[in-house]
């Protein structure tokens, strides 16, 4: 092994250089890197993008890996300190009544998989002190259940349990946590009803992290969610461990952008034009997000804002 030492600086010499010529190239090009927000990396938006980009990298993408989610990555992109970012439809309508930049500076890039607002309670129900010599066991079955009590919300979750306050009048008093983490302790601690949090039809960190000996989940009925119109349908949450399938609450996801008039163009609608070209390599890659085979060229081309088309 020895004989090959006096080899390593050169290696590195090597591809230093390699890699000081593809910057130049880049700057030569005037390409920049396009910074994309996701969330958690345990998460489903996170996961999902690691293919396309792993299969593209002269798309240049680059994940911040840094935010908690949609509203997160809405704020970043307002802020300008991302580029495009992935966000539920109902956290763009929620936030466009008090940031109009949405409306006249975020595009669609494109359409992609829908997201499940899951609902967590504890099977042993929650001890309420009815009196000073009586305490009372309350379970939390249904939605409708959860009308006038506190519940934990996480990231798009928070915004999603807003408008479904709004239009149920449900009058659930709503504690926005800063992790899962936090919003299950709350659970557990009996602060809470119920912890919310929304996320693709199958999410990783629910297999992997949820104690199901001590939380459950809970159902939506088909007429509440009827009742709570666009861009809300019915679809249903099923994990293996917990033994039961329940109604959920489901709402679209877009890849957004902002609307650049530059040099970035190009590299954005690169993106979605390899999303279009590629949809079938990206679903059959191995290991890819199960969240891909719910997307088709028909769901790529909806958008719930204005589309990207710069110059127009």
């Amino acid at each position: 092994m020895k004989r090959f030492s006096f080899l390593l600086p050169v290696f590195l010499i090597f591809f230093g250089f390699c890699g000081v010529l593809q910057a130049a190239e880049n700057s030569q090009s005037g390409n920049e890197p396009i910074i994309i927000g996701t969330g958690l990396k345990t998460a489903v938006y996170s996961q999902m993008m690691q293919t396309p980009f792993r299969m593209a990298p002269e798309l240049m993408v680059e994940d911040t890996g840094v935010t908690a989610g949609g509203v997160d990555n809405i704020t970043a992109l307002l802020q300008r300190k991302i580029d495009a970012g992935i966000v539920q439809v109902d956290v763009l309508d929620f936030m466009r009544r008090t940031e109009p930049m949405i409306t006249t500076k975020i595009r669609s890039l494109v359409g992609l998989h829908t997201n499940y607002l899951i609902i967590f309670s504890l099977r042993s129900g929650v001890s309420i002190q009815k009196n000073p010599f009586q305490r009372e066991i309350q379970y939390v079955r249904n939605l409708r259940e959860l009308a006038g009590r506190p519940v934990a919300a996480f990231s798009s979750a928070s915004v999603t349990a807003r408008v479904i306050n709004e239009r149920l009048s449900l009058g659930m008093k709503i504690y926005e946590v800063s992790s899962k983490e936090e919003g299950f302790r709350m659970l557990r601690e009996g602060k809470v009803y119920a912890f919310l949090a929304t996320g693709g039809k199958y999410i990783p960190w629910v297999e992997k992290e949820v104690d199901e000996k001590t939380i459950t989940l809970v159902n939506t009925t088909s007429e509440d969610i009827l009742k709570l119109g666009q861009p809300y349908s019915s679809g249903k949450s099923s994990y293996r461990k917990f033994g039961v399938i329940v109604n959920v609450v489901a709402v679209p996801n877009e890849l957004v952008c902002w609307d650049y008039t530059g040099k970035k163009c190009a590299q954005l609608l690169a993106i979605r034009n390899f999303f279009k070209r590629n949809l079938t390599a990206i679903q059959e890659t191995l290991g890819t997000n199960p969240a891909w085979q719910e997307i088709d060229q028909e769901k790529l081309n909806k958008a719930y804002l204005p589309r990207y088309q710069p110059g127009k």
